[in-house]
């Protein structure tokens, strides 16, 4: 008798679950129907650069429905607003469809350990952010164990907590290495972000990047090819004792900066320091930031994303300090 209880306990919670997920999803197609009008062409193909480690199709193919989420709720776009949130500016929503798009916006991708499962909830440790979090998803969680690491996004829809796109098990060591490397991007722009929650929300496609490199081989070869060339190259480079390597801004650029680019850059910078006595900020983000508004103004091909893994910033970073470099 009480096993017949749990068991219907158990499908009365996955129906209404269901049906948040059904609710999620027909908000979600309505904003990436929006996303596909003209005038965000442009912003797509910049949101690409950044999202995708490999521009092959069958890469764009196989994570499109991360990309897709990323672009829409993660990306700023006119005036420093997300996609979700022009649409709900210039489209009538219910009240439900605008807490599950608010929701949707301030979500983020992280790293969770499976603490306990019951009956009708999990308990998840977000483990970037050392919290728990109860989830209602307990369908979707159910292939998974307690003690099993994974990368998910949470949502809140109709007062429960459902997982978004696709949930993926790793490995002890990969859990270990995206928390470090993570925490290291973080404590390298701290200074820029109120707290950690709001830059991971603002930093997904690092989460979706390692998505990409743990579940396509293609991506995988790629990242180990280009970083065993980048360790090379740095090992027959002759250091500069131009400028002294004391962890100046400057500094970082002499040593980072692309030849066709440094001297310029660095010129910039003096110039710039000169005249500005309050620089507060990473180091890291500033020289990143001159050399890709250098690049930019000399017509040099070169993305945010490029820079910002060679300076180990976020993108998001480079674009705020660019534009002070600018102003």
């Amino acid at each position: 008798m009480e096993k017949d209880i749990e068991i219907e306990r158990f499908a009365r919670k996955v129906k209404i679950v269901e049906d948040a997920q059904a609710k999620y999803a027909e908000t979600y197609i309505k904003i990436l129907n929006f996303s596909k009008e003209e005038r965000f062409a442009e912003y797509r193909k910049s949101a690409e650069d950044i999202f995708y480690i490999l521009n092959s199709e069958s890469v764009k193919n196989k994570f499109g429905k991360f990309f897709n989420t990323y672009f829409i709720s993660d990306c700023l776009l006119e005036g420093k607003s997300t996609l979700t949130q022009i649409y709900a500016a210039e489209n009538e929503a219910t009240d439900k469809e605008l807490r599950i798009m608010n929701s949707l916006i301030n979500s983020y991708v992280s790293i969770y350990t499976i603490e306990k499962k019951e009956n009708d909830r999990a308990i998840l440790k977000d483990c970037l952010l050392n919290e728990t979090v109860s989830v209602d998803d307990i369908k979707l969680l159910k292939d998974f164990s307690e003690g099993d690491s994974i990368i998910a996004r949470i949502v809140e829809v109709n007062g429960l907590r459902i997982l978004i796109d696709i949930t993926v098990k790793i490995d002890e060591g990969s859990k270990e290495f995206m928390v470090n490397d993570m925490g290291g991007f973080y404590e390298n722009n701290k200074e820029d972000w109120p707290n950690e929650k709001i830059f991971l929300a603002y930093n997904t496609h690092i989460f979706y990047k390692y998505l990409q490199q743990l579940l396509d081989e293609e991506v995988s070869s790629y990242v180990r090819e280009t970083l065993n060339a980048e360790s090379k190259e740095v090992e027959n480079t002759e250091v500069s004792n131009e400028v002294e390597d004391d962890g100046s801004i400057a500094s970082i650029i002499n040593k980072l900066a692309d030849e066709d680019c440094k001297e310029e850059c660095l010129a910039f910078w003096k110039e710039y320091e000169a005249s500005h006595d309050d620089i507060k900020g990473s180091e890291a983000g500033w020289a990143a930031a001159v050399e890709y508004l250098i690049k930019k103004e000399n017509a040099i091909a070169a993305t945010q994303q490029q820079i910002s893994e060679k300076y180990k910033i976020s993108p998001s970073t480079i674009g705020k300090r660019a534009k002070e470099l600018k102003a």
